[in-house]
């Protein structure tokens, strides 16, 4: 848990004298209400800002003004408030977390150095570092209802929600007062090493860690038997510790060396350590999106490491000497307390995140409900976001994605740093039909559409349009009529597709449309180039009457050179002897 520093000792003395002398251990009134005054007001979790560039915001969000020298501060989530230690003040300030104004004050005993909550039984505790107890104040009431004497000098102190104990760390007496969170009692003490600073508690193992300024270490214990279970040394003064929970790494504030120690709590070994600003004092992880804050007392700012990346993504300036720190995972604010200042800061981490659109004149990107057009930016905090893309007419999303420190998955934009989102839209493909084909007879002939030939009971998926088409006919075969149906007419050799439907081919047999010749009164090309048979009839006529005249020919010649006929005499009569000389 986060702690303050060591207070003046003089100022300390004369502040508990006279508290001493006056009687004063008591609640301060508190509006029913509990209004209060601020200086700053809580801003939207993503905000418009085309023109800002800036990874990290150059400044703490705003201040609230709170007692003298506050020095720690806790944030307990179920009730949405945030205490602030104010050491010199010998008081609690209360800070409404939804409206970031003080809601009132508490008085505790003199010199408070730290403070924790019990969300499981609503109470926070405050130890009293030269009283040696801890002050049980109702979250509830905001009044103390009981005070627990603890060991000497007790500073950090944390609470494990796992068995309901409070662990205090005892700076002078190099040990640890263990109190049961359901009774409000001692219930043990711990020997860990010299000067115990701060105290945390690692929930997923139920271990707790401290940190031992003097040892330059840090004790485990195991917060089941409540024994130390080993010693991991850090680097130098050992302050502030914290841990994350989802990751199982332990940060402890080496103050001495400027820089954090990493411990993996599974291991208890020291993976790693980062650099960070001058007087690092105190440290907190934000739950919710994994990061960790480190306060930085010389420099006068706040670290901000990537727990992912293990690496400083940042540093916030805030007031004079920054000391305790908290995360509110709820309403995703940091709250810092500047010693010197008097005021608490209040830091809401954001990111510039760029969008784009493709094509750069369609569509929008909303972004936890604000629609951006491509080229604009916004300032977004750190964790995730719904993030959604609308496509502009006749465009559908593509792809929705993330680049830098943005990642985009299933509907959820994850902000870890500076970045963008791009929406890439395509135009919408006109829908397409299917057309079949069918020739009749089944095993005859093609269909030839938009130049591809196809056979019957084949079909094909085409947009709406214009396209070529006729038939073939198998061997033997004419084309009788070629049409369309449903959403596919066919004029002139064109098929006009509107919608789903069919082209059919009709062929028929050219053999079997020839009649018998005796019925015959279609002409055909028959002998001499006369129609059906009467070439042939002719040529029968013209061979017949050759033959007749040849026959006649014939006869007449031999009729002509064929000589007279003698006549017989009589039985017994002489010839007499030709005419003419012998």
């Amino acid at each position: 848990m986060l702690v303050g520093r060591n207070l003046r000792p003089v100022l300390i003395v004369g502040v508990v004298a006279i508290l001493l002398l006056s009687g004063i251990f008591s609640v301060s009134a508190m509006s029913a209400s509990r209004a209060g005054t601020s200086v700053w007001t809580s801003e939207a979790r993503v905000s418009s800002s085309p023109s800002r560039a800036a990874t990290l915001p150059s400044s703490a969000v705003g201040t609230i003004p709170v007692g003298s020298f506050p020095d720690a501060v806790a944030a307990d989530g179920d009730n949405g408030y945030v205490y602030v230690v104010n050491s010199d003040s010998n008081n609690v300030s209360v800070i409404n977390g939804s409206t970031d104004k003080v809601a009132g004050s508490i008085i505790v005993p003199a010199s408070p150095h730290s403070v924790a909550v019990d969300s499981a039984n609503g109470y926070v505790y405050v130890p009293s570092y030269y009283f040696g107890n801890v002050s049980v104040i109702s979250g509830s009431t905001d009044k103390v209802v009981g005070s627990i004497k603890v060991g000497t000098w007790p500073l950090g102190l944390a609470v494990d929600a796992a068995n309901g104990y409070v662990y205090v760390a005892n700076q002078y007496d190099s040990n640890v007062s263990v109190i049961d969170g359901s009774t409000n009692k001692i219930v043990g003490s711990i020997p860990v090493g010299s000067s115990p600073e701060d105290v945390a508690v690692d929930p997923a193992n139920d271990y707790v860690y401290v940190t031992n300024t003097g040892s330059m270490n840090v004790s485990v214990i195991n917060g089941s038997t409540d024994k130390v279970v080993g010693a991991i040394p850090v680097g130098s003064s050992p302050d502030g510790v914290a841990v994350d929970g989802a990751t199982g790494i332990v940060y402890v504030v080496d103050s001495g060396s400027n820089n954090v120690s990493m411990i993996y709590a599974l291991t208890d070994a020291v993976v790693g350590s980062i650099r960070v600003g001058s007087g690092p004092s105190y440290v907190a992880v934000d739950a919710a999106n994994g990061y960790v804050y480190v306060t930085n007392t010389g420099s006068k700012n706040v670290s901000v490491i990537n727990g992912s990346t293990e690496r400083v993504v940042g540093a916030i300036p805030v007031g004079d000497e920054p000391t305790g720190v908290a995360a509110d995972g709820d309403n995703g604010y940091v709250y810092v307390a500047n010693y010197v200042s008097d005021n608490v800061s209040v830091i809401f981490v954001t990111f510039s995140v760029k969008f784009t659109t493709i094509p750069a004149t369609c569509g929008s990107i909303s972004l936890d409900g604000t629609a951006y057009t491509d080229g604009e930016s916004a300032q977004a905090s750190l964790g995730s976001d719904a993030v959604s893309a609308l496509a502009c007419s006749g465009y559908t999303l593509e792809s929705l994605s993330g680049s830098g420190g943005v990642t985009v998955s299933s509907g959820k934009a994850t902000v870890s740093g500076a970045g963008g989102i791009t929406a890439t839209f395509v135009v919408i493909p006109p829908p397409k039909y299917t057309i079949a084909f069918t020739t009749d007879p089944a095993t005859c002939g093609t269909i030839t559409f938009n130049g591809t030939k196809y056979t019957d009971g084949q079909s094909v998926q085409a947009v709406a349009g214009s396209y070529p088409v006729s038939a073939q006919a198998c061997p033997g075969y004419s084309l009788a009529s070629l049409t369309g149906s449903s959403g596919v007419p066919l004029t002139s050799g064109t098929a006009n597709v509107t919608g789903a439907g069919g082209v059919t081919a009709n062929f028929t047999n050219r053999s079997s449309s020839i009649p018998p010749t005796t019925n015959s009164t279609s002409p055909s090309n028959g002998f001499l180039g006369l129609s059906g048979d009467t070439g042939y009839y002719v040529l029968g006529g013209v061979g017949a009457a050759a033959v007749a005249a040849i026959a006649g020919v014939l006869f007449a010649r031999r009729t002509r050179s064929k000589p007279p006929e003698r006549s017989t005499p009589p039985s017994g009569s002489v010839e007499p002897p030709p005419s003419g000389p012998p």
